[in-house]
């Protein structure tokens, strides 16, 4: 396997290409800067943290990651801020994510720490804590908005040592401004993407916690209508090219996120891909970095804390293509949809999972979108996005240049859900789709049957 990476960055800064060459079956030797695969064009550089100290800053000094600006601007740590609070069975707080220089090394690093306190200061009800940032102003308000960061598709990277003490791990992952609680059978319109999680192990054994890390997607919420994919690393067949793995000493973790697929880098690899079009999320994210205590991750024992999950550093880089986004994606509020005389556009209901937009008509009349396309598309499937607030009693209708293409009776929905349709042939003009019954249209997007990114 062989690649070249090209890398545009800002103006005024050098264009320079890696080449990563590996040979087939042999133990990769791990890589502090492996960078995003080649995909056959640029990839400009759009959020870097390399948790240097300021120059200014003594050898010793512990810097805080503080919130919004009270740091100084030329710090790299004021991209982030703390998440604070209860955190599943611990409390995050701001001493416990710092930056320092590692011992008897000069780099500098993120620690995020999980630690034990029996002082019996403040007011927590359990003695564990632990170290979680976030990229700074992650909910898009208040002020400094050159600071803001959150990205739709992209390649996300980071270098990381992952604490393998029982009952706590480390974390690098994406959520979306909304979280995921739009419970349609889909992780389109959000999803918990864990780039890197360190808690893996065999059982209830706290034993090779070193030897493994995992990926995972979550998405229609965290309760009862909770789907997820979670793939363990190093895996059957992935042993021979890592050998020797340890999550305690760095390693470089990255997700390639397109239109498409998501795929899992370890050390400039690809280690594991996900290609459904239903799990693809399609809204931009954040990034969190985070120490977490939960029973499912083993025993916690005293002796092992404090104990410090570290990041060298993060990077996230987008191609003009990636950043352009996926052009079948329709909401009802968009202006390329046309609505038949006497349809609404209203908030969906307490109950619902999403607070979003959907295009509805009375019980007794019907209603119909149309939706234009401006090029061809040769697409595997549609997907509607459908509640049905009123009545079980309802109709949909689909039709394609002018066609009808399929019909939907009864649908019968407590929930938000997707219906989904195949195509053999091209869409040359518009999709329509008519309904009756109560029912609502909240989103339709088409899949590609060929990649929107070679």
């Amino acid at each position: 396997m062989a690649g070249r990476n090209a890398f545009r960055f800002a103006p005024g800064v050098v264009i320079f290409q890696i080449a990563i060459v590996a040979v087939a079956c042999a133990a990769p030797a791990p890589s502090a800067t492996a960078g995003p695969p080649d995909m056959g064009e640029d990839w400009t550089l759009t959020f870097e943290s390399e948790f240097e100290k300021p120059a200014a800053a003594s050898k010793d000094d512990t810097l805080q990651v503080e919130v919004y600006d009270t740091l100084a601007p030329e710090s790299d740590n004021a991209k982030w801020e703390y998440r604070k609070g209860p955190n599943k069975q611990a409390y995050a707080v701001e001493g416990n994510a710092f930056i320092s220089e590692r011992e008897g090394s000069a780099e500098s690093v993120l620690v995020l720490r999980t630690s034990e306190d029996n002082s019996g200061d403040g007011n927590f009800s359990n003695p564990m804590r632990t170290g979680y940032v976030r990229t700074r102003n992650y909910r898009n308000t208040g002020p400094d908005e050159e600071m803001r960061f959150a990205q739709r598709y992209g390649y996300f990277e980071a270098r990381m040592i992952l604490d393998t003490a029982p009952g706590q791990w480390g974390a690098f992952w994406l959520m979306p401004f909304k979280s995921i609680w739009c419970a349609d059978a889909s992780g389109r319109d959000g999803t918990e993407i864990d780039i890197v999680e360190g808690y893996p192990r065999k059982g209830s054994s706290n034993f090779n916690r070193d030897k493994s890390v995992h990926f995972a997607i979550h998405y229609d919420g965290y309760r009862s209508f909770h789907q997820k994919e979670i793939q363990p690393f190093p895996a059957d067949g992935q042993g021979r090219n890592f050998p020797n793995f340890d999550a305690s000493e760095f390693h470089t973790y990255g997700l390639l996120w397109t239109p498409d697929k998501y795929v899992w880098y370890v050390d400039g690899y690809p280690v594991h891909e996900i290609n459904d079009p239903d799990q693809i999320a399609q809204v931009p994210k954040y990034v969190k970095l985070s120490t977490e205590v939960a029973e499912w991750s083993g025993q916690l024992n005293s002796k092992h804390f404090p104990a410090d999950t570290m990041v060298d550093w993060v990077r996230v880089w987008q191609t003009d293509r990636l950043a352009k986004g996926n052009p079948y994606i329709f909401e009802v509020e968009d202006e390329s949809v046309e609505r038949a005389p006497g349809v609404s556009t209203q908030s969906l209901k307490a109950g619902t999972w999403c607070e979003s937009v959907f295009a509805k008509t009375e019980r007794a009349q019907p209603g119909r979108i149309t939706i234009p396309i401006s090029d061809a598309v040769h697409t595997n499937h549609i997907g509607i996005r459908v509640s049905n607030p009123q009545d079980a009693s309802s109709r949909l209708e689909l039709h394609v240049d002018g066609k009808i293409q399929r019909v939907w009776n009864e649908i019968d929905l407590d929930s938000l859900f997707i219906l989904k349709h195949g195509f053999d042939a091209m869409i040359a003009d518009e999709i329509e789709i008519v309904w009756s019954g109560g029912i609502a249209i909240d989103q339709v997007y088409l899949i590609p049957s060929k990649p929107v990114l070679n």
